[in-house]
């Protein structure tokens, strides 16, 4: 119907295999080849005109220091927004992104951090694009979060500071994570 979106969130988690092997005391998840080119397949089967993803490298030793987040939206024809959520501390081994893709153009983008100051996890954003959805006056945003994982306290906090935030957008508003 007029005016109706397809969306569609997903944690790619790296685009990993199964197997994490160990060199020395540093644990590397591999890729398998090819596996942004099968994730960009699936969700372009789907039909999606926003997608929020959430584990995407943008470089990574175990990904081949490619950037996942440039290549989907390359392979999908979409525009893109992505917000760093976690790097190692010298940004060398490991940069992760959330992502927000859409077929429509983004007008907007900001990241806004939903992890607790001092928070012992790693960090934790949500990406907020507004997109110009040509059927939705004012168009739509769309927030892309992963919250904390293994501290339901965390979580709860996450998920509150990202309430507050949306809460605040104007007009139509679609959060995944």
């Amino acid at each position: 119907p007029a005016g109706a979106i397809r969306v569609i969130t997903y944690n790619i988690h790296q685009g990993q295999c199964v197997e994490t092997p160990s060199i020395g005391p540093v644990n590397l998840p591999v890729a398998r080849p090819g596996t942004v080119k099968k994730i960009a397949d699936q969700l372009n089967a789907l039909g999606a005109d926003i997608i929020m993803l959430q584990e995407v490298d943008k470089r990574a030793a175990g990904t081949g220091w490619h950037d996942q987040t440039a290549r989907l939206a390359d392979r999908l024809k979409m525009h893109l927004a992505s917000g760093v959520a976690h790097e190692d501390a010298w940004g060398l081994w490991k940069i992760q992104a959330n992502v927000v893709l859409s077929r429509h153009p983004i007008i907007a983008t900001r990241v806004v951090e939903v992890s607790g100051a001092g928070d012992a996890e790693e960090r934790r954003v949500a990406v907020i694009a507004h997109i110009d959805h040509p059927s939705i006056p004012g168009g739509v945003w769309a927030v892309a979060t992963h919250l904390a994982a293994h501290d339901a306290r965390r979580r709860v906090a996450g998920a509150r500071l990202l309430a507050q935030v949306v809460s605040g957008l104007p007009g139509a508003v679609v959060v995944g994570g």
